[in-house]
């Protein structure tokens, strides 16, 4: 049995504001506005990640202290890396 698939007016446009907004959070908090970073009452009230993951705390661990580090011992960074992500 398959069912019709019926468009959620809205969704869409909900989906890109929330991305957007996120992202002015994250700006304004990396600027060190004070808060409140939004006036949206969830955004305000709930974390969520990064709109760009090389901007969550653990892709940044993982840039700055598993990726670049001496080269004698990048053998063996995409195994600390698969081991890190798992």
């Amino acid at each position: 049995m398959t069912r019709s698939l019926v468009p959620r007016h809205g969704a869409y446009e909900l989906y890109w504001y929330v991305a957007s907004e996120r992202q002015r959070v994250f700006e304004r908090r990396i600027a060190g506005r004070p808060r409140p970073w939004t006036d949206d009452s969830i955004l305000q009230t709930y974390k969520f990640c990064n709109v760009y993951r090389a901007a969550d705390r653990v892709s940044q661990y993982m840039i700055s202290e598993v990726c670049y580090h001496d080269v004698s011992i990048r053998k063996c960074c995409d195994l600390r890396a698969c081991g890190f992500a798992a």
